[in-house]
């Protein structure tokens, strides 16, 4: 619908990205504001945030292993698959953030390349009638779809804890990417949305829904392209929050060997994600229920606000 087009970027970008931003914008992350803050809420925000990230990889790992199950190979048991995808995830991510930075960066342009080459072979199919008005259900379909997929970006709490790992001006990076994002998602849902219409409404996944109905030339499907890149983005994304987890852990406690802190993480991420994906409505009524949502505000805004307020009145005090 028409609503889903342009509200995802105003609430990712108006109201998720300001506390992030503030956090960030000295080239500082919530565990290192938090350090200076005591000791204790040091490593309660790393244990916390530790957390958070583990559950957004265990989360991409369950979505993965729904669309593999329900879209590539309905009704066979992937648990090993996932296991043998998880344990190299948990290998990447012991490589450190170059490998990790430099794969993701192959990945992105590779999905990009694709994204616009399935656009451009099914942008004869768009047509204007198939957007619905803005607010034609109302405004509480609008603030639920919208919050829900800024939900499932949580690359931008991400955003909190690399600036560490990686060289240059975060503040450059964290405009490039999050209008970047923006301005993609919302050319993405709206072409969706012009092209399957009410078809696209009704499927789990709706990109690989138009791209099922593209073809390059006579005899080559395009969701055989995107099938490829979504196995890849599943691999890394989950390897980069592996990663910035154990990451966020290590220095919080500085332990003296930091492989362990993976191994535990990479069991963590598999055995939530089995849980999430043993029963396909356990993973359905986790995403509808809000849960998600409430943790990705919490952390995305919540915490980080209340870190950086609290920040500022300790650098006061000791003036």
């Amino acid at each position: 619908q028409w609503d889903k087009i342009f509200i995802p970027f105003f609430i990712f970008e108006a109201l998720f990205s300001l506390p992030v931003f503030l956090v960030i914008k000295n080239g500082k992350t919530i565990t290192s504001l938090s350090r200076e803050i005591s000791p204790a809420v040091e490593k309660t925000s790393a244990v916390l945030y530790s957390a958070a990230l583990a559950w957004s990889a265990a989360v991409s790992a369950a979505r993965f292993e729904l669309f593999m199950s329900t879209v590539m190979f309905s009704g066979k048991i992937l648990t090993p698959f996932m296991l043998v995808l998880i344990c190299a995830c948990v290998y990447i991510a012991l490589k450190g953030i170059q490998t990790t930075g430099r794969c993701c960066s192959l990945v992105f342009v590779l999905v990009a390349v694709s994204a616009f080459a399935v656009l451009a072979v099914t942008v004869k199919s768009f047509d204007v009638y198939n957007l619905t008005p803005p607010l034609y259900d109302g405004i509480m379909p609008v603030i639920k779809n919208g919050f829900s997929a800024a939900a499932r970006t949580s690359e931008l709490g991400a955003l909190l804890l690399v600036s560490p790992l990686v060289n240059g001006n975060p503040k450059k990076g964290f405009y490039l990417w999050t209008f970047g994002l923006g301005l993609f998602a919302s050319l993405m849902l709206g072409f969706i949305s012009g092209t399957a219409g009410a078809y696209g409404d009704n499927q789990i996944f709706q990109l690989y829904a138009l791209t099922s109905l593209a073809k390059f030339g006579t005899t080559v499907k395009a969701d055989g392209l995107i099938t490829a890149m979504w196995v890849l983005c599943a691999l890394f994304r989950t390897s980069f929050y592996i990663l910035l987890s154990a990451e966020t852990f290590n220095y919080a406690f500085r332990p003296k060997n930091k492989t362990p802190t993976y191994c535990v993480l990479g069991v963590c991420v598999f055995a939530v994600y089995a849980v999430l994906a043993s029963k396909t409505s356990l993973f359905s009524d986790l995403l509808s229920s809000g849960i998600n949502e409430g943790i990705y505000c919490v952390f995305v805004a919540v915490i980080p606000l209340c870190v950086f307020a609290a920040y500022k009145i300790r650098k006061k005090t000791r003036k």
